[in-house]
């Protein structure tokens, strides 16, 4: 299965999940009635009452979904808060907390997305992990201190590539509606809690009243948990093959099937095994990497297949016993090579300092990439953060040097466009931006544009830390950069549709649903256009690549239509916010649409190439960066 069957797939099992929740809430509301059927006189139970406690049972599972859905709204990171989770900082990292940062980082750029924020579950001694969030645009990667402080290196990248996953794979924005929609179920417990209270408070001269309102309480109770029962199956039913397969993926990712495995076998021997001790544990069950509740009441109600049954998966060698795990002084994690550095010792960065000759982008090899991570792009990654180490990676990870390392990747290499860029920079800076700038442009002009969206991607947690006034100004001053010489180049545009897509759904309301009656072929032309133009501007190649662009997708040049004397990449972008809520399937057309076009004469620029990962990021189908067989120089 290629990335579009495994998103297809997660849409099926997205509507087998509304499809099984609509049967738990039939049988919560027959045994609601049944109740009070129970506890009524008969001749006062009448069809209309019926209704009505059907109605008003509804009502309340559905307040509870909703209330728990628009919570949310915002993404992963409400999930980790829930949970007890914190932000990692930038700085005062210790060992194996940089280690971790590395690794996240190292897996992110490999697999074309912004790095995630990453929040640590402080206090939980069980190694764990999960990823929360709807898209790349709004998720998180947390992980518990018991898999910081007892996971070597390699089965840490086991772990994290799990994750990855579940994020490339679509599992990610399931998990996450999953947890809304079944909250609505549990809503009866916190009645029947409710009228036990008011129980309590009752008249102590009304004793039968009160035995009454008791029986009812715990009736309601009683449902409730059959409610909670129904929600297990149904996150078991929904996630537990998604397990295998995400086991598989993170050795597919690594080629190391020692990594994860070893991490699983130290949860069968660590005394605490994967256990979360938070309060808030079984509401988000089915998102851990391993069981984060303790022993389970037999596999029906498991989210996780059995841990020995992963293992012999992965390790068809293993004995079936589990190591003694123990917590060393420094950490377990520290004994590898490469414990928190970006790449072994003697990796050296100049095989990826610039674009290939030829870069293979073939609407073939486009499907082939998409959501794909390999080793090879490891081994790229860690050269590209090897050679990055110092000013730029420091810059990247810090809040206020991220939007100037940003103003500098924009900053014109064409002195006379310079000039004026910096001149609007003196208007729109403090003294202090100015330094930094200053600083850090040396820098960025001596490195190849091939590093640019990696830096991107790596600044994105900083970003994400601006204050929504501060984010305004920084969207603000990179439009005046990219205006000042009166032309979007296509990096540009790359960079800040990059931007657009990643911090305007954290500084913003969420994109609003996409209205699915309406046609998209015009969407599909502007952006088809805009791509026709990348690397020529030949009117009459222009139209060819056009017009072969709109046959890949079945559409037709309209007799009366007549194309647009001047690119418009800001229409390009408003395209993409509508082009990105398509199905599975139609993307895939779309991808291989785009590839095609750019790929029209056999030749693919890195310009022409990293525009394609832009947009393909801004319709949530990560890209790979390209790796660099066969190096040129320059940039």
């Amino acid at each position: 299965m290629d990335f579009f069957e495994h998103q297809e797939e997660a849409r099926r099992n997205t509507i087998r999940l509304v499809l099984l929740f609509v049967i738990a809430v039939v049988a919560v509301v027959g045994a609601v009635i049944g109740l009070m059927a129970l506890t009524a006189a008969p001749e006062r139970l009448a069809g209309e009452d019926v209704v009505w406690i059907a109605g008003g049972t509804l009502t309340l599972i559905a307040i509870g979904s909703i209330y728990k859905i628009i919570t949310l709204r915002s993404g992963g990171r409400v999930v980790a808060e829930s949970l007890g989770a914190t932000l990692l900082s930038s700085d005062g990292l210790d060992l194996e907390e940089t280690q971790l940062r590395n690794v996240v980082e190292e897996m992110a750029i490999a697999s074309g997305i912004p790095v995630p924020p990453i929040y640590v579950l402080r206090g939980e001694p069980g190694i764990n992990a999960f990823a929360a969030g709807y898209s790349t645009a709004d998720g998180v990667v947390a992980v518990t201190d018991g898999a910081i402080r007892l996971l070597s290196r390699d089965e840490l990248q086991g772990v994290i590539a799990h994750e990855f996953s579940h994020i490339l794979n679509g599992d990610m924005r399931l998990n996450i509606r999953a947890v809304g929609v079944l909250h609505g179920i549990l809503m009866l417990t916190v009645v029947g809690r409710f009228v036990l209270r008011a129980a309590g408070h009752a008249s102590r001269s009304n004793s039968k009243g009160r035995l009454g309102l008791a029986v009812i309480g715990l009736a309601f109770i009683a449902i409730g948990y059959v409610g909670v029962f129904a929600a297990k199956v149904i996150k078991a039913a929904v996630s537990r093959e998604r397990e295998y397969l995400a086991d598989a993926s993170a050795v597919q990712f690594t080629r190391n099937p020692d990594g994860i495995a070893g991490a699983l076998k130290k949860i069968g021997g660590w005394r605490e095994g994967s256990t979360l001790v938070t309060s808030n544990a079984e509401t988000a069950s089915h998102m851990y990497f391993s069981d984060g509740l303790g022993r389970s009441i037999g596999d029906l109600l498991s989210s996780h297949p059995p841990l020995a049954k992963r293992i012999a998966r992965l390790d068809a060698r293993w004995d079936g016993t589990f190591p003694d795990v123990m917590v060393r002084d420094g950490g377990a994690g520290t004994e590898d090579s490469a414990a928190v550095g970006f790449a072994p010792p003697g990796t050296h960065p100049i095989d990826f300092l610039a674009p290939a000759s030829s870069i293979d982008l073939s609407a073939d090899r486009a499907i082939i990439l998409a959501g794909s991570v390999t080793p090879a792009h490891l081994v790229h990654t860690r050269s590209v953060q090897s050679y990055l180490s110092g000013p730029l990676v420091a810059a990247a990870r810090e809040p206020f040097a991220a939007r100037v390392l940003i103003y500098c990747l924009l900053a014109s290499r064409d002195l006379r466009h310079q000039s004026r860029q910096q001149a609007l920079l003196e208007r729109s800076l403090d003294a202090t931006e100015l330094a930094e700038f200053r600083l850090l442009l040396p820098f960025v002009e001596r490195i190849a544009r091939s590093f640019y969206l990696p830096i991107l991607d790596l600044s994105m947690p900083a970003l994400r830390a601006m204050s929504p006034p501060q984010h305004e100004r920084f969207q603000d001053t990179i439009d005046g950069l990219i205006a000042m010489d009166q032309k979007v180049f296509p990096l540009e545009f790359a960079l800040r549709q990059v931007l657009r897509r990643h911090l305007g759904s954290h500084f913003a309301d969420r994109t609003s649903p996409w209205n699915r009656k309406r046609i998209v072929d015009l969407e599909c032309r502007v952006l088809l256009f805009a791509l026709a133009h990348v690397g020529d501007e030949d009117p009459e190649i222009v139209a060819t690549a056009y017009k072969v662009a709109l046959s890949r997708l079945g559409l037709a040049l309209r007799p009366a239509q007549r194309l647009p004397d001047a690119l418009d990449w800001n229409a390009v972008g408003r395209a993409l916010d509508q082009l990105v809520h398509l199905r599975p399937a139609a993307k895939r057309d779309l991808i291989a649409a785009c590839a095609a076009t750019i790929e029209r004469d056999g030749k693919v620029s890195l310009e022409e190439a990293e525009i394609f990962r832009a947009i393909a990021d801004s319709l949530d189908v990560p890209i790979p960066p390209f790796v660099d067989d066969n190096p040129t120089s320059g940039a």
